[in-house]
């Protein structure tokens, strides 16, 4: 939990949780709006082209305004707990969600076993520099400035919940309460929020590289003027050979300047993703302010490979140990670093100099693992460790 301070002074409490209750409402309710059939929200568009007729109109019908009755009491870690309380209030709701939540949202739910770990994960960094009103908590963790439907509805928030969900990519609601908003993240982990470290110049160069050429320009022109276009029409108003507009498309959808979707013909349809062009702004102004050059220069993580780095803090304490076996050598190869060879250390004097150097209060594991990769030597009775 993080308490940040306003600009009014009041509080802000701050929290990710996991509740699959209110991401299938928050859910509904897009499903249920008129004009939804966006990019924006790929598995909602493909998961309603799965559903009968009948199907997307019972939910049309019952969700069109949802029920503050269905509102959630608490933050249920299970859906069917929710379940549970709704069948007493509304019986046809009830049927209805638990008809989609089997059939569509459940197994989507379960191919993510790391939600947990995901929450728990956010729930513990460091905000990456000063936050001081709703809308900076809400731009600093979504890495990019606040998009118009989730400012408008921030107003006299005092409280922000974050919630990681594989239904939905960004959505925001109250659920009753204007004082708290609900803002559902994606929950793919490569879209991950609220950075651990600061930006570097190389993460802007590989956007703004994209940018630099004439032609992709032009691309990003025409779509801002005439919205979404076939590839075809793209190389006919371009006036070049289909290969070299494939190849700009290419890039352009790589660094997500563009969506692409498929029409019944099979032919490709671009569109402009706007929120990657004002995540290219955000990331700027952050990479150029005083707080992101001075985390660069004082930063121990940026001297080490990006794949360690996703383990360590800001101190550069391991803060969570990996269950990949190579990872794990990695995190052993760091630690040895930190020995001092010739010099023989106590069981005590081990701890002590691991616990400096990791949070999560394992000191045992990790020298049972230096001595298992090879890299440190012991006496039988554990006594003594050395380097090998």
């Amino acid at each position: 939990m993080s308490i940040l301070v306003s600009k009014k002074t009041k509080p802000i409490d701050v929290r990710v949780i996991l509740s699959p209750a209110h991401s299938v409402l928050a859910a509904m309710a897009v499903i249920c709006k008129p004009a939804f059939y966006t990019a924006a929200e790929p598995w909602l568009r493909s998961t309603t082209k799965k559903m009968t007729v009948s199907q997307f109109e019972n939910v049309r019908t019952v969700f069109r305004t949802i029920d503050k009755k269905l509102y959630p009491s608490r933050e249920f870690d299970l859906f069917a707990d929710y379940l549970s309380e709704i069948e007493k209030i509304d019986h046809k709701s009830f049927t209805l969600l638990k008809e989609l939540w089997r059939g569509f949202f459940m197994p989507e739910w379960d191919r993510q076993p790391y939600l947990k770990s995901m929450a728990d994960n956010l729930n513990g960094r460091e905000w990456p520099m000063k936050v001081k009103s709703a809308e900076n908590v809400v731009q600093s963790f979504l890495r990019r400035p606040v998009p118009p439907f989730i400012g408008r509805k921030l107003g006299e928030v005092d409280e922000i919940i974050f919630c990681p969900s594989p239904f939905l990519e960004l959505q925001a609601a109250h659920f009753g309460s204007e004082k708290t908003m609900w803002i559902f993240i994606s929950s793919d982990p490569r879209k991950l929020p609220m950075r651990y470290e600061p930006i570097q110049r190389s993460e802007v160069a590989r956007l703004t590289s994209a940018l630099a050429d004439e032609s992709r320009l032009q691309i990003l022109e025409m779509l801002t003027a005439y919205g979404p276009m076939r590839s075809q029409e793209i190389i006919e108003q371009l006036g070049v050979s289909q290969p070299t507009v494939s190849r700009q498309l290419k890039q352009l959808k790589a660094t997500q300047f563009l969506f692409e979707t498929r029409d019944g013909d099979a032919s490709k349809i671009f569109d402009l993703n706007h929120l990657r062009l004002g995540e290219i702004s955000h990331l700027l102004d952050t990479l150029l302010s005083k707080e992101n050059a001075r985390m660069v220069l004082n930063d121990p993580r940026l001297d080490q490979p990006a794949e360690l780095r996703k383990f360590l803090n800001e101190d550069g304490q391991i803060y969570k140990y990996p269950n990949k076996l190579q990872a794990q050598e990695m995190i052993i190869g760091y630690l040895v670093e930190k020995l001092e060879k010739g010099k023989k250390y106590t069981e005590k004097e081990m701890n002590e100099l691991l616990n400096k150097w990791h949070t999560y209060k394992d000191p045992a594991r990790l020298r049972r693992d230096l001595v298992d990769f090879g890299y440190v030597k012991r006496t039988a009775d554990g006594s003594e460790y050395w380097l090998e």
